[in-house]
């Protein structure tokens, strides 16, 4: 678990390091997940909670944007975040 403030700068960090990643975040319940999809130098969305969509080939700026307000909308009340991240085999 990590904090809400911080999961932005996390989910840079860790795009920076590797080309291809996938990071799940989920809530303390586990009944809401934001998944990011990275391969190469786009990223796809998958947003499962209030909403169920998807937001395929984004740069990494526009991926930015959308997941700052994601994180408004699906974890509203949210302290702190589960961040799963699992590496392509």
């Amino acid at each position: 678990m990590i904090p809400k403030q911080t999961v932005l700068k996390r989910v840079k960090q860790l795009f920076k390091r590797t080309d291809n990643c996938e990071l799940k975040l989920l809530t303390f319940k586990k009944d809401r997940t934001v998944t990011l999809l990275k391969q190469g130098s786009t990223i796809t969305i998958h947003e499962q909670g209030y909403q169920t969509r998807d937001f395929e080939n984004l740069s990494p700026q526009e991926a930015h944007h959308l997941l700052k307000k994601l994180l408004a909308y699906e974890f509203p009340r949210s302290h702190n975040v589960y961040l799963s991240k699992k590496d392509p085999d």
